[in-house]
């Protein structure tokens, strides 16, 4: 199960609505991306993990976004990687 799969399945369940799950599935990005890190280019793929740790955007969203939002991504974490 990929980042963006994961998050729309956690967000149906959890009744997040449709308009804030498309937000959020559209801060994960489709292709490995880069980030300047100890002054050097590193690519990453686009794993929840790795969003929430380098892209700022995700990063806001989970550490001060409302508790709903919190509680998709964490499941989704949890999720991601597994069979559907």
């Amino acid at each position: 199960m990929a980042a963006k799969l994961a998050i729309k399945d956690v967000a149906r369940v959890s009744r997040l609505s449709l308009d804030e799950s498309n937000r959020l599935t559209k801060l994960i990005p489709d292709r490995p991306f880069t980030v300047k890190v100890d002054g050097e280019e590193k690519e990453f793929k686009p794993t929840l993990k790795n969003c929430i740790k380098y892209l700022p955007e995700l990063k806001q969203e989970y550490e001060s976004g409302t508790p709903e939002v919190k509680e998709v991504l964490e499941y989704a974490m949890k999720l991601e990687g597994c069979i559907r």
